[in-house]
């Protein structure tokens, strides 16, 4: 954690199992540090959807 409380650093592994088609078993894991920087500071590009054709989709939650 830095002085504003975001987080910095973070250690994730991500382990996948599976058989293949003769049935033998194969593991995968993924192990990664992730370095997190640059906070609030992310700019978005502006879209021009001038001359395109748009849809309006309506999102409405059902219950």
């Amino acid at each position: 954690m830095d002085a504003s409380n975001h987080i910095v650093e973070q250690d994730a592994v991500l382990t996948l199992t599976g058989k293949d088609a003769s049935g033998t078993a194969h593991e995968v894991v993924i192990d990664a540090k992730l370095g997190l920087s640059g906070f609030d500071s992310t700019t978005p590009d502006q879209v021009d959807l001038t001359g395109k054709q748009v849809q309006t989709i309506d999102m409405k939650h059902k219950d």
